[in-house]
C-alpha cells in the first residue's frame, strides 16, 4: 500500500500458487501481463470457503509457491459476505437529508465572485456514469470534489462483481462509509421531468433542466435568480460527460 494506506495493487502472481490443506485452490485471479494505468488496480479476493472441502474446523494450512523471484504478501481476512441492499441501507441511513452541504459545493466549484473569470454554473448529467440510465438513487463520496452522481444501486452492483470500489467519476477509492446519497442531486432528480438528461446548477442553489433545443424554454427547479449578472467573462462548467 502507499503512504495513505491504499491498496495500489492485488492481485497473484502469475507463476502463483496456493495450497489450502495440501488442495491447490483452483482459479487464482492472477495478474495481467498490461496492468491497467490506474495505481488502485486490482483482482477480486479468493474466496476460500467457496471452495467445498477446502477448509476444515480447526488448524488449516496454507503454502504459497512461486516459480520465478517474484515477492508477494499475502493476507488472509476473516469476514462475512453482505448483500448490496444492506449496505445500501447503511449508506442511506449515514445521509444526510439537507442538501446544504451540496449547494456549499456548488459554490466552492464556481469560485468567487470577484474573480474576472466567473463561471455561472454547473451543468450536470441526470444519467448514471456505470449504466448510462436515469440515476434513481443519487451518490458520491463525501471527500469526492464534484457534485455529478451515480446510481447507488448500480456502482454496488459493479464493486460486487468487479471487486472495483473506486469512484466512477474521480476514480479516486470510495468505501461504503465514505459515501452518501447526495439531497440537492435527489432534489434535483424529483423537479425536472423525467425524459431529461442534462440539469444546470446555480451558484444560490436554484437548478433548472437543460431542454433539447428543439422544444425550447427552460425549467425553473427551484429559484428565479440568474448568474447572467456575473460580471466580465462568463464561462459554463460542464462535468459528468
Amino acid at each position: 500500500s502507499n503512504a495513505s494506506g491504499v491498496m495500489k495493487e492485488t492481485a497473484w502472481a502469475m507463476q502463483g500458487l496456493l495450497r489450502v490443506n495440501e488442495i491447490a485452490v483452483p482459479h487464482l485471479p492472477k495478474k495481467k501481463k498490461n496492468s491497467p494505468p490506474n495505481v488502485n488496480y486490482c483482482t477480486p479476493p479468493t474466496t476460500l470457503n467457496s471452495y467445498p472441502g477446502l477448509l476444515r474446523d480447526g488448524l488449516n494450512s496454507l503454502q504459497v509457491q512461486l516459480t520465478n523471484e517474484e515477492r508477494l504478501t499475502l493476507c488472509v481476512q476473516l469476514g462475512t459476505v453482505r448483500s448490496a441492499e444492506e449496505v445500501q441501507q447503511e449508506i442511506v441511513a449515514q445521509s444526510s437529508r439537507d442538501p446544504t452541504a451540496g449547494k456549499e459545493l456548488v459554490r466552492e466549484l464556481l469560485g468567487d465572485d470577484s474573480d474576472d473569470c466567473a463561471c455561472t454554473d454547473l451543468e450536470i448529467t441526470l444519467r448514471c456514469p456505470i449504466s448510462y440510465t436515469r440515476i434513481q438513487l443519487p451518490a458520491r463520496g463525501r471527500q469526492c470534489r464534484h457534485l455529478q452522481c451515480f446510481d447507488l444501486n448500480m456502482f454496488l452492483e459493479y464493486a460486487r462483481k468487479h471487486t472495483s470500489w473506486l469512484c466512477p467519476c474521480c476514480q479516486k477509492p470510495l468505501i461504503p462509509k465514505e459515501m452518501q446519497v447526495d439531497a440537492l442531486f435527489a432534489e434535483v432528480l424529483s423537479s425536472v421531468s423525467r425524459d431529461a438528461d442534462k440539469c444546470r446548477i446555480f451558484p444560490n442553489g436554484s437548478f433548472e433542466e437543460v431542454k433539447d433545443k428543439k422544444e425550447g424554454g427552460v425549467g425553473d427547479g427551484g429559484g428565479d435568480e440568474r448568474a447572467s449578472k456575473r460580471p466580465k467573462v462568463e464561462a459554463h462548467v460542464v462535468v459528468g460527460q
